[in-house]
């Protein structure tokens, strides 16, 4: 290419590209399905985009979603531009393709928030901070208690064990137990009250 042609390819180049940004609708659709022109697609992209997003924007708050269903709605177009018939208006049906498309991305986040609105209620709340360094306070002072203080009341209060079902794993009687639940929780009570 000479120094002098470069600026005759762009000035072509140009004039092309605003014969193309004047052509009717018709003209851009027919180039674009019968040849796959990228020229005619991008222009309608161009003149059709803003409407496009207005109709996305009608239906979804969240810009991802928007965004999402504005290309889906032109991949939709790459796809099915054979099927806008001919005198069709390509701005009435891009709008009409997002539409559908932000209404079924609507109703496909609405349908996650409920799956993990529900997976949510199902757990148990995490417990505070606090509630948890208490946890490990209280674990702490029953470890440094002397076993036969220690075993009833892990057994009784931690396991869930009646004193009955204690005293039969302790080998105890029902009153020794029930002797080292009183003591054991005495002695609880007042290492933490020093805490």
């Amino acid at each position: 290419m000479t120094p002098n042609s470069l600026p005759r390819a762009v000035h072509r180049l140009r004039r092309a590209l605003a014969t193309d940004e004047g052509a009717p609708d018709a003209d851009l659709l027919r180039r674009f399905r019968d040849a796959r022109d990228p020229a005619a697609f991008e222009v309608l992209v161009r003149r059709h985009g803003p409407g496009v997003l207005s109709a996305c924007r009608r239906v979804l708050s969240d810009p991802a979603d928007i965004e999402d269903a504005f290309q889906a709605a032109f991949l939709v177009f790459l796809r099915d531009a054979r099927s806008v018939r001919r005198g069709q208006a390509v701005g009435a049906w891009l709008y009409g393709v997002a539409h559908r498309v932000a209404l079924r991305a609507r109703a496909a986040r609405q349908r996650r928030e409920e799956v993990e609105g529900r997976a949510d209620t199902k757990r148990e709340p995490e417990p505070d901070l606090s509630w948890k360094e208490a946890c490990a306070i209280l674990h702490e002072e029953l470890d440094r208690l002397p076993d036969k203080y220690r075993l009833p009341l892990v057994l009784c209060y931690l396991e869930g064990l009646s004193r009955d079902e204690a005293a039969g794993q302790l080998r105890l009687s029902l009153n020794a137990v029930r002797n080292r639940l009183e003591r054991g929780r005495s002695r609880l009570r007042t290492r933490l009250a020093r805490r």
